[in-house]
């Protein structure tokens, strides 16, 4: 994490030197090694395989969910006319 403080112009300008605890900081800007561990830090082809992988999940439920419907049987009797 990087303590940063907006200069006069309104530009993130790093605090020199930068403070033991960061939470006395006004704004903070997390590092490269902070977002690395972020399980929602995704890039557009990795957000794509999540959903992709959703989607196919809810396919494969609904496919279940027919099949079992299917093998029970309806269970509206018609009348006859």
């Amino acid at each position: 994490m990087i303590c940063v403080e907006q200069n006069g112009e309104g530009v993130l300008v790093a605090t020199n030197p930068q403070p033991a605890d960061v939470s006395a900081c006004g704004m903070v800007v997390p590092s490269g090694q902070a977002v690395v561990g972020n399980p929602f830090a995704l890039s557009v082809e990795d957000g794509a395989a999540v959903s992709a992988a959703i989607i196919g999940v809810w396919a494969v439920a609904y496919v279940f969910r027919i099949v079992i419907q299917s093998v029970k049987g309806s269970t509206h009797e018609e009348s006859p006319s």
